[in-house]
């Protein structure tokens, strides 16, 4: 039977628990049985062999259902403080949890009648290495109160998978012939659910997608072992050829990047046990459950409910009328995985109610903390979270205590009290998908100023790794289709969002070492339709230039970001020569500025301190560098030599 504990101390651990719990249960005659903290969440299960000494130790220290909260158990289980609240849980004691419970049983009785025997010389080597029939790739979803499985992706092949300290491993194929690998690492899981005996599984609930690999032509023990460096000796051995991979082969609508569920079909159910135990001793795996569930699959691909869901907001006479900001955000909530594009389909009539007497602001800012506070799907979630009610209620509420309790952190209240500073928004490019975040407040460039009705025109696109780090060199594997293949795909193309394409447009120095640029979608000014290539044009002449690299540089000059600006009319800019002696420059990129014009830049730029700068770095049209002070400079003057003008 299954004991459910509440009231649990934040981060505690199963030795903790087990401690806890270990004179209890040994007073009531139970010697057999499992602890289970649930990360994250104030909640524990107690897994006991015996059910008839689960009810001796429930009558003694459990608490009836539907009590009170003052209500006390007749002896009581203390912990970091607190008071355990026990209680017959409501789920069926799984088939794999009772394996493993008579194995370990078995196992005891069998190690207790063999130790006079035993030699000491000898170590238990434990088991890392189970068959797998194939993998499923969808999402948990619900039915009615029930957890549910929805496969969006499969990939059915012959494999195995190893369990290691730190990842697991999966490998599909034959040895000595191209096999799929997967890893999935443990910090980045967010719980194990293990199924039953009719359908065993090992499904990964994960936070970002894992990386895909092509092994080719190498023995699948000998990869597996060097992946999770379980040796000295195995890691001296050649490594095999490794290519990186966008995703399942198969897998033509990116499923992988929204979809970070994973279900592993265990080729037999006597495994369960042993995968169970596996789990429970290795130290960096996430909360894990033994709970069976079904598996569905949807009537319809997601990626046509995904399109669904992008007419529907690009359509003036749908729900394309709404601001961007607002429509932005929904697609995020779909895009990024937090919600299915139906549950975002069905929250369109409540969030067109809203902007009818709401600020587009305050609605958009309402989604944003929907997306934020909403906990993935999944075993410890209920399901009345996600219901069209319950989502309906909560988006409802959020919107009405936004303008009332968090109106100081709202990003558009920031926006207003500096004029330096505008919302961006973000898409994150990963080698499995896209994503979008934001907006956030960032420093204008002088495009932005350029441009200051147009901001949603306008964005950040930052390529990076499913960790969110930078894509580095793997001296194992080769990174060819994630350079070549995804990210030069993303630059020569467009990426669709809200119904607004956008393009290349240019990146800063700062930017680049960051992997990150600016697209923009078309705006029209004046009448004018105006496209990337125009709007460099409008920037300044580049046509001189033939270097590519030094074209970009130029060209990188208006997206640097600057915390203050000040207006030079043409009577305050004049000319220098620089200061040359036999060939060489000493003035290379220093200009000179009035006391006048600094005072003004100290008002604006707003320092605080007593000693004010006399030496700034500017950015003037096309012109770059320092320029400092000069007392002999009468008036309003910025001085600039010809070595500070690039373009």
């Amino acid at each position: 039977m299954d004991v459910f504990v509440r009231n649990v101390p934040a981060n505690v651990s199963v030795r903790q628990l087990k401690a806890a719990f270990a004179a209890p249960l040994a007073e009531c005659g139970i010697h057999d049985y499992h602890c289970e903290p649930f990360r994250n969440h104030p909640l524990a299960k107690i897994t006991v062999l015996d059910s008839a000494a689960g009810d001796r130790f429930l009558s003694q220290y459990g608490v009836p259902a539907r009590s009170p909260a003052n209500a006390r158990p007749r002896k009581s289980i203390n912990c970091g403080g607190r008071t355990f609240r026990c209680g017959r849980s409501k789920d069926d004691l799984s088939d794999g949890s009772l394996k493993a419970l008579r194995h370990e049983a078995a196992g005891r009785a069998a190690e207790a009648l063999a130790r006079p025997v035993a030699s000491r010389g000898k170590q238990h080597i434990q088991r890392r290495r189970f068959e797998v029939t194939g993998v499923h790739c969808g999402t948990w979803d619900y039915d009615g109160f029930d957890l549910v499985f929805t496969s969006e992706a499969t990939h059915r092949q012959a494999g195995t998978i190893y369990f290691g300290s730190r990842e697991a491993v999966l490998l599909f194929g034959c040895a000595g012939s191209d096999q799929l690998r997967i890893d999935f690492d443990y910090w980045a899981c967010e719980n194990v659910v293990l199924g039953g005996d009719h359908t065993p599984s090992v499904t990964f609930t994960l936070r970002q997608s894992p990386k895909f690999y092509q092994v080719g032509g190498a023995d699948m023990l000998a990869a597996g072992l060097e992946a999770l460096m379980l040796g000295r000796a195995v890691a001296r051995q050649p490594t095999p050829t490794k290519k990186r991979l966008l995703g399942f082969p198969n897998d033509l609508h990116t499923v992988t990047g929204t979809c970070k569920v994973y279900r592993i079909s265990v080729a037999s159910s006597d495994d369960l046990g042993h995968i169970r135990r596996l789990v429970q001793r290795t130290p960096k795996m996430p909360t894990n459950i033994a709970k069976p569930t079904r598996m569905v699959f949807p009537a319809q691909p997601r990626h046509v409910i995904m399109r669904k869901l992008q007419n529907d907001i690009t359509d003036v006479k749908l729900y394309g009328a709404l601001s961007f900001h607002v429509r932005y955000r929904l697609d995020r909530l779909a895009r990024n995985g937090r919600l299915s594009p139906l549950a975002v389909i069905a929250l369109l009539p409540t969030v067109q109610r809203l902007c009818d007497f709401k600020s587009s602001q305050s609605v958009a800012y309402a989604i944003s903390r929907l997306y934020l506070t909403l906990s993935p799907a999944g075993p410890f979630v209920e399901s009345k979270i996600f219901s069209e009610a319950g989502l309906v209620d909560q988006l409802e509420e959020l919107c009405e205590t936004s303008d009332r309790y968090h109106h100081h952190l709202n990003p558009y209240e920031l926006v207003k009290r500096h004029q330096h500073i505008k919302l961006i928004h973000k898409i994150i490019i990963t080698p499995t998908g896209t994503f979008l975040r934001g907006p956030e407040p960032e420093p204008v460039n002088r495009v932005l100023r350029k441009y200051p009705s147009h901001t949603d025109n306008f964005m950040r696109v930052i390529f990076q790794d499913e960790d969110g780090g930078s894509v580095r060199y793997d001296s194992q594997a080769t990174q060819e289709l994630v350079y070549h293949g995804r990210f030069k795909s993303v630059l020569d193309g467009s990426i669709i969002i809200a119904g607004q394409g956008f393009t290349f447009l240019g990146f800063s120095h700062s930017s680049l070492r960051a992997q990150s640029c600016w697209f923009m979608a078309p705006l029209i000014l004046d009448g004018v339709m105006m496209y990337p290539p125009m709007v460099l044009k409008e920037l300044g002449s580049f046509d001189s230039i033939r270097v590519p690299a030094k074209c970009a540089a130029r060209i990188g000059q208006n997206f640097a970001d600057t915390n203050a600006t000040i207006d030079i009319e043409e009577n305050e800019l004049f000319g220098m020569e620089d200061v040359t002696r036999n060939n060489y420059e000493f003035s290379d990129g220093v200009g000179t500025i009035s006391l006048a014009l600094l005072q003004k830049i100290w008002r604006v730029y707003g320092t605080r301190r007593t000693l004010k700068p006399t030496a700034l770095q500017i950015r003037y049209a096309g012109a770059k560098g320092m320029v400092s002070f000069d007392s002999r400079l009468a008036g309003n003057q910025l001085c600039l030599r010809p070595s500070m003008v690039k373009f």
